[in-house]
């Protein structure tokens, strides 16, 4: 192989590996890593999903799968838009749990970033319940969300 197609070749290794690491880091910065898993395998009840918001512009769309498991309520997220970036919400601050006449707030959350998110919302407390409800504050365009369950 001469000099001129070794140099040649290096420039299309360099491109493809600098192509490589751009997919790399946009993958991990795009909201698809997830600390928490959706749901587990051993769910003592879960409830039917419910669904807010669109993903049209201005706009959040919000899927609630709540289920009870160890002493906990746990709520399987998803969170998509087109024109919002979510980064800048902490969900430990917007989501709250109302039940038996008492309001908490989680204390455990996934992180958002990007335009989309799935994880986790966990809510220890300490009780079953049929009958409940989540409220979620400040996203857009549904400035208060409220889920009912029961």
């Amino acid at each position: 192989m001469s000099s001129e197609e070794q140099n040649k070749n290096s420039k299309y290794l360099i491109y493809f590996l600098s192509l490589l690491a751009a997919a790399a880091v946009i993958y991990a910065f795009s909201g698809f890593i997830n600390p928490l898993p959706l749901s587990s395998n051993n769910q003592k009840s879960q409830f039917n999903i419910i669904t807010t918001g669109t993903t049209g512009t201005g706009d959040v769309e919000i899927s609630l799968t709540p289920f009870f498991q160890n002493g906990k309520l746990i709520v399987a997220s998803a969170f998509n838009t087109h024109s919002v970036y979510l980064d800048q919400l902490d969900l430990t601050e917007l989501v709250s749990l109302k039940y038996n006449g008492r309001t908490i707030q989680p204390t455990k959350a996934f992180s958002l970033t990007g335009h989309h998110g799935l994880g986790q919302i966990v809510f220890n407390s300490e009780e079953e319940f049929d009958s409940f409800m989540i409220i979620i504050k400040g996203i857009p365009l549904t400035l208060e969300r409220k889920y009912a369950w029961g």
